[in-house]
């Protein structure tokens, strides 16, 4: 993190209320403009050429703008004990590119991790032995142990960005009895040719052929197969992957009239296609839903839409939204460029509505809008713009909202056709040659912000952080590219690792994780803002109290014993959108984050590249004023936030054991209470002075859910949640 003192100070005072932020004009005077729409293009079509060769190779008041408490540490703590490790590799980094595509997912009914990939260059598959060949890593016991199987193979129709995750059946909870869904696009020659859906029974991980069910769908007529005769015309299903445990899969792609035209106008995105996948007699039947966002229409006809959909889903698959970029139709003022058009399902999915979305016209962001310079043809008016390129994300949180973490640039142009354009700075302490899309002074660094809402109401607003480097393009003409290491000129086609922004969740969503990269400008050519080595940083929100952990946390550099191919090269890494649930007191939280880089030693995204795996275990703290509010009525009490209490396994399936420190020998009385509340057991034992070890009773006849464990001490109370699976 990089603060001037103005910033520093803002940070930790806590505002709460917009108005308190200074309404002067601190701004510097941008130096021009970039089209974003040509940086994103360039970006989402890197491809590598040779890849179809043969080869081996609930805040209360939403309308407020929330911020971190007065005790936040802005001391970046490196998670000592993070190690990475390197569970595979593939043919090129193109299968990687985009942070709102789902390779990593964590099951935490079947405590399995799972990473879908292109192929490495070594692997073997027994037919059609291209790039494109899609193989699913498997890691059981939270990645204890790796395996790969093989789940898709073409010849003539090969995969490009593949995702997926485990299909967990009804009453399983045998990792070998479930099976692994992947999907994502597919080429022939240089065109998009359609879309592959694939599935298989991870009990046959190690061979090196696909399964039985293997499904393409052309993006020309006709679009269905027999097993799935619903599937209607769609591109690019590799965004938002949610498998949930209503027994359902889905994943998110784009309409377009011709995927594959040279124009917008001729190419004619539309909108989102939800695809919806249920197990019926061994395989996966694939539906559709088609959803049109209002836009603007831009002069040549096409929309002025962005063609990367998001999609987040809760545990249970019943709530959800999908976004898309865009400029919405009607948008006045300060809401004509590129932001959120949300629909939403409460039933899952059978129906989507429409929301609102942010009104920057409202007077409830200014903060936001101090911070931008004005649009070419007004003096006053500003206009944000969601940019895509840093990463965006979605998450649901408990109480069903979506939070949306992203980036905001200013809106440079207001010309329907030119809205894509941002806001260039120079700064006074850099060479006139760099030119950046933050201002980096005052209020106008990076900053990743969470809008969190659920359409009834203002969107809430959530400073997280602030970034001190942002990513440099792949495209010679535009800033950063000289600073780019994945652009050097041998490449036929450069890549660009940027902040990524990616949320994590609990999977009941009572907390959010948030990571992102960012690089030490201490070790970037002469101190440049761009993003040339980074490394990932994690922070936490506790839902119910709204409390952001105290610290930030580095899980990719600690000081010392650490692997070299990681460290200060974080390139390109992705976060399971559900991570693993550890204990809670009223002061702090204890999670294992899984997290992938991808990276090579040459920086060359046509090379082979190795996937290293990260678990951090990272304890957050939090300010325990609050904590009572999370709590269930049944469970409040005097709470204690000073003992050393863990529950372990957690999540657990039969056995349960607690582990706590006394400082002096007592009858404690044990409780466990269901999620409402209600007490279900009430039992003494005996603690002796010192390390206490004791196995919670009859645990085997409980059913799947959160519970929490309380121990009546002398001194005060002491409770912990645990999800039995």
């Amino acid at each position: 993190m990089k603060f001037n003192s103005f910033i520093y100070t803002f940070l930790f005072l806590g505002i709460l209320n917009i108005n308190l932020f200074s309404q002067t004009n601190i701004e510097t005077k941008p130096c021009g403009s970039i089209n974003m729409a040509v940086k994103l293009k360039a970006m989402h079509q890197a491809r590598n050429v040779n890849s179809l060769q043969t080869q081996k190779n609930n805040p209360t008041n939403l309308s407020s703008v929330n911020q971190p408490s007065s005790t936040l540490s802005k001391i970046t703590n490196p998670i000592v004990s993070s190690q990475f490790i390197r569970i595979s590799g593939s043919s090129d980094i193109f299968g990687n590119l985009y942070t709102n595509v789902k390779p990593l997912q964590y099951n935490h009914y079947l405590n399995a991790l799972t990473f879908i990939q292109r192929k490495s260059a070594t692997y073997s598959p027994s037919s059609d032995g291209n790039a494109g060949t899609v193989v699913a890593m498997i890691g059981r016991n939270y990645g204890a142990t790796w395996d790969s199987t093989c789940v898709w193979t073409n010849t003539l129709n090969v995969a490009q960005i593949p995702q997926g995750a485990l299909y967990d059946p009804p009453v399983n909870l045998n990792v070998n009895n479930s099976y692994v869904i992947a999907t994502g696009a597919t080429m022939s020659g240089t065109n998009i040719s359609g879309s592959f859906y694939a599935s298989k029974l991870t009990g046959t991980v190690g061979t090196n052929a696909p399964g039985l069910d293997e499904q393409f769908f052309p993006n020309t007529t006709t679009f269905s197969t027999t097993t799935s005769p619903l599937m209607t015309k769609h591109d690019y299903p590799q965004f938002g992957f949610a498998s949930t445990e209503d027994g359902v899969v889905r994943t998110v792609g784009m309409i377009y009239n011709d995927v594959n035209g040279i124009t917008d106008a001729v190419k004619g995105l539309r909108g989102a296609h939800i695809s919806k996948g249920i197990f019926t007699a061994g395989v996966m039947v694939w539906t559709s839903d088609s959803l049109i966002p209002p836009t603007l229409i831009k002069t040549d006809g096409s929309k002025q839409l962005w063609s990367q959909p998001y999609m987040a889903l809760n545990d249970a698959g019943t709530v959800g939204y999908v976004m898309m970029l865009g400029s919405r139709q009607g948008a006045t003022g300060s809401n004509i460029g590129w932001q959120p058009l949300i629909y939403k399902t409460t039933n899952s999915g059978n129906s989507w509505v429409l929301i609102n979305g942010v009104d920057f016209n409202s007077g409830s962001y200014t903060k936001i809008l101090n911070s931008m310079s004005v649009i070419n043809t007004s003096s006053l008016t500003k206009v944000p713009f969601f940019n895509p390129f840093e990463g965006i994300d979605l998450t649901i949180d408990g109480t069903g909202k979506l939070h949306i973490v992203t980036t905001i640039q200013g809106t440079a142009k207001s010309d329907v056709d030119s809205l894509t354009y941002i806001h260039q700075y120079t700064l006074a302490t850099q060479p006139s040659t760099e030119q950046y899309s933050w201002q980096y002074k005052n209020n106008a660094w990076p900053y990743i912000f969470d809008f969190t809402g659920d359409g009834t109401a203002q969107w809430g607003l959530t400073i997280i952080d602030s970034i001190g480097t942002e990513g440099p393009s792949n495209i010679a003409s535009m800033p950063g590219f000289t600073s780019n290491p994945w652009a050097n000129q041998s490449q036929i086609n450069p890549v660009s690792s940027t902040m990524r922004l990616q949320m994590s969740r609990t999977y009941d969503g009572s907390s959010i994780i948030y990571t992102w990269a960012e690089s030490d400008t201490t070790l970037t050519t002469n101190s440049l803002k761009w993003n040339e080595f980074p490394n990932v940083h994690v922070r936490s929100l506790r839902v119910c109290d709204w409390v952001f952990s105290k610290d930030e946390y580095l899980v990719s550099s600690p000081p010392s014993g650490f692997n070299p191919k990681v460290r200060d090269k974080a390139y390109f890494h992705h976060v399971s959108p559900v991570t693993q649930f550890g204990t809670t007191t009223s002061s702090s939280t204890t999670y294992t984050i899984p997290l992938t880089v991808s990276n090579n030693t040459q920086k060359d995204g046509n090379l082979p590249v190795d996937h290293y795996l990260g678990k951090a275990t990272i304890t957050f703290t939090y300010d325990p004023s609050n904590y009572l509010i999370c709590l269930p009525e049944g469970v409040k009490s005097n709470h204690l936030s000073s003992m050393q209490f863990q529950a372990f396994p957690n999540p657990f399936t039969s056995n349960l054991n607690l582990k706590f420190n006394l400082s002096q020998a007592e009858t404690i009385n044990i409780e466990m209470y269901n999620y409402v509340g209600q007490k279900i057991s009430s039992y003494s034992i005996r603690g002796e002075s010192g390390e206490n070890n004791y196995e919670v009773k009859n645990t085997e006849q409980l059913k799947s859910g959160i519970y929490f464990i309380k121990l009546k001490l002398l001194q005060g109370d002491v409770v912990t949640k645990v999800i039995k699976e």
